[in-house]
């Protein structure tokens, strides 16, 4: 059952109208952990840190709802995002304790209004989907933090986690923003760092210069794209044949 302390419909232009200084909202560039429903403010991101997403991890665990676009009286289009918190599988939410967004990208830039409806009592601590510990609570990392190892991406994933939490230490963070702003454990840097480097192989380009010069020399034998790129080459000489196989080593683990 819906709370009946969060509306189910509300006017734009006073959802707009928090933006301004007048409404005394407080504008925060950290977010806030666990806040308390009624609890209302706005996040300012730096588009230098690519943080502009960092307003979604708050230690809840959320499930990402309606999105709505919607034009005020002044022509601007904004988009509003509705939350619902998650209480066993993602197939599974709770209507009582909700996070709702909106975005004014035009009057209001690098900006976002969040807001806490209902009763934050109903929130549950859960583990992730698939980890094998029941009792371990999950909690979302900071997307400005997995922009980092993505830029990382060529590093040994240990020295990067190292330098995480070196740099963790350095700042004094805290335990309770420990689970949103510090990477998870040396896995999640291991996993987000191989998903880049998949993305960085051979791009279209790279394969049409293979294609070329396989055509124009007898060295190229052949070009496998997939799963992994392979460029197999051999050059025959009198007393052996030379096998030189190519696998691209930003598509493992370092």
């Amino acid at each position: 059952m819906v709370n009946s302390n969060i509306p189910s419909k509300e006017c734009l232009e006073d959802l707009l109208h928090l933006f301004e200084p007048e409404s005394k909202l407080q504008t925060l560039t950290e977010v806030p952990i666990l806040p308390a429903a009624g609890f209302s403010y706005i996040f300012k991101w730096n588009p230098e840190c690519r943080n502009e997403k960092d307003w979604r991890s708050d230690g809840y665990r959320w499930v990402q709802g309606a999105t709505k676009t919607v034009t005020s009286k002044s022509g601007a289009k904004c988009t509003k995002y509705y939350f619902k918190t998650q209480v066993e599988n993602r197939s599974v939410t709770d209507d009582s304790f909700q996070k709702r967004a909106i975005v004014c990208p035009k009057l209001y830039p690098n900006r976002v209004l969040i807001r806490y409806l209902g009763d934050e009592k109903s929130a549950k601590r859960l583990a992730h989907g698939n980890s094998k510990n029941p009792n371990k609570n999950f909690t979302r990392t900071k997307d400005s933090e997995l922009q980092k190892l993505k830029m990382e991406k060529d590093k040994y994933p240990v020295k990067v986690y190292s330098e995480r939490l070196v740099e963790a230490l350095v700042k004094n963070v805290t335990d309770e923003r420990q689970n949103v702003d510090v990477v998870r454990d040396l896995k999640q840097v291991q996993n987000t760092m191989h998903r880049e480097r998949v993305k960085a192989r051979l791009g279209d380009d790279e394969i049409y210069h293979l294609i070329e010069l396989k055509e124009e020399t007898d060295f190229i034998q052949d070009i496998v794209i997939s799963p992994f790129p392979i460029v197999t080459c051999f050059s025959e000489g009198k007393n052996c044949n030379i096998l030189f196989l190519i696998q691209y080593i930003r598509t493992y683990y370092l």
